[in-house]
């Protein structure tokens, strides 16, 4: 019979190689929670989850007409959030990891650009650790 329970200190290597040769993502399990299917003591898979901010809705308000001032805007509002969540004294959150997500072509290139990483194949989802 399968059962789920959280991960164990002594699970950490063992599932931390699995994602390693998985040739995904990432992610430090000492860091964040996760759980484990097992059955007869084998463990079957693993789900980690992490506390992020989402960065949306993004809104400019229709009233500013020009592009180039709503594109500043887009930038100013994205920068003193990102601003805000790299600082340790700040954001005593603890969660320094944002993700947003959209179809905006334009978005897509300035979000490169600030850093931000595509996440998903063919899903419009953005990442970025402050």
């Amino acid at each position: 019979m399968q059962t789920a329970r959280a991960a164990r200190p002594e699970d950490l290597e063992y599932l931390t190689q699995r994602l390693k040769e998985s040739g995904g993502e990432m992610i430090d399990l000492w860091k964040t929670p996760c759980w484990v299917v097992e059955e007869d003591g084998v463990i079957l898979g693993l789900l980690p989850i992490r506390l992020v901010w989402q960065f949306e809705p993004l809104m400019v308000f229709p009233e500013v007409k020009r592009k180039a001032s709503r594109r500043r805007a887009c930038m100013l509002l994205y920068n003193a959030a990102e601003d805000w969540l790299r600082d340790r004294d700040l954001n005593r959150s603890g969660i320094f990891w944002a993700f947003a997500i959209t179809r905006r072509v334009g978005v897509r290139t300035w979000a490169k650009a600030m850093g931000w990483r595509h996440q998903y194949k063919r899903a419009p989802m953005y990442i970025k650790h402050f």
